[in-house]
């Protein structure tokens, strides 16, 4: 494994160290390279496949459990 990669996965670890039960979208779209809106559309889409958002009202709530997180990005 190269160093980039190795770094990566570090990066990952530690993401999934300090945000135990959900990271919020602002981590993970940095850690992936997208927009934090482009993350909520696809939650609210029902397309993104390790998080999930719910409306209440005119508002939205958006979770990012770590465990699918992490087993997403690892191919589990």
């Amino acid at each position: 494994m190269n160093a980039k990669m190795e770094q990566k996965l570090q990066t990952l670890d530690d993401i999934c160290m300090k945000y135990e039960n959900s990271i919020p979208v602002q981590v993970v779209a940095d850690y992936v390279g997208c927009t934090p809106a482009a993350l909520r559309n696809s939650m609210l889409a029902q397309t993104c496949p390790f998080g999930y958002a719910w409306r209440t009202g005119a508002r939205a709530g958006f979770c990012i459990p770590t465990i699918r997180f992490y087993n997403w990005i690892i191919g589990k």
